[in-house]
């Protein structure tokens, strides 16, 4: 009985070939091309719902590894909303290319900056936690300012965000924050009226402090948080 010879999967001839591969590069390049195209259309149109979508859709690509950044121009005029979740989104996009591309980061700067003076609460305290979340230690007088100006907020929920972001800051560019004297900002917010404000003021202050040890509380410190001890609740 003859067998007949076995091969290996080695030996086997691969199934991508360089047709294959050009094909899928083509796809890809026409995805996005298609993305380019209608997410012109759905911002001529107005229409938010198809907008939304068209940016879940550019994100889920550049969480997958594929180079969206041809879409810049469209996400930068999609950040130009009132839909909070779409703004989140496409900050999310914004700082991923402002860090992965040096030319792009002041375009993203600008824009950040721009929300920042929102008139919602809402849109500066997302606007002061992305420009805060930026790893751009060149551009750091660009950074610090818009965040330092939120600590003194009408808006508690502004006055949180800037907060944390001094805090996020302060691991980038420590002599940038001490050089303007930031500290003694965080330790007034501890009186804050806001209860939240208070709690994000002394873990900033304790994390600031951990590489030398945690932050000194003093009697004149603790003796009002005790005072108001039922507004932590």
């Amino acid at each position: 009985m003859t067998q007949k010879p076995q091969t290996s999967a080695s030996a086997s001839p691969s199934l991508v070939t360089s047709d294959s591969k050009n094909y899928f590069l083509n796809f890809k390049k026409g995805e996005i091309n298609d993305l380019l195209e209608s997410l012109r259309a759905s911002a001529l149109e107005r229409n938010s719902t198809k907008q939304r979508s068209l940016i879940k859709t550019v994100i889920s690509n550049m969480t997958l590894g594929r180079d969206v950044s041809s879409l810049f121009s469209e996400m930068i005029m999609a950040s130009n909303t009132r839909d909070l979740v779409q703004k989140r989104l496409v900050y999310q996009y914004l700082c991923n290319y402002a860090e992965a591309q040096s030319e792009l980061s002041i375009l993203v700067i600008n824009t950040l900056l721009k929300d920042c003076c929102d008139g919602n609460f809402m849109v500066r305290a997302l606007a002061v936690r992305a420009i805060s979340s930026l790893k751009l230690p060149n551009l750091m007088e660009y950074l610090v300012p818009p965040v330092l100006a939120a600590l003194r907020d009408p808006a508690p929920h502004v006055r949180k965000s800037a907060i944390l972001g001094v805090t996020k800051l302060y691991h980038i560019a420590p002599k940038e924050l001490q050089d303007r004297n930031v500290l003694p900002t965080i330790l007034a917010l501890t009186k804050d009226k806001d209860p939240q404000v208070v709690i994000n003021a002394l873990c900033a202050l304790n994390e600031i402090h951990e590489e030398k040890g945690n932050f000194p509380f003093s009697r004149e410190l603790i003796i009002p948080l005790l005072v108001r001890l039922k507004d932590f609740n």
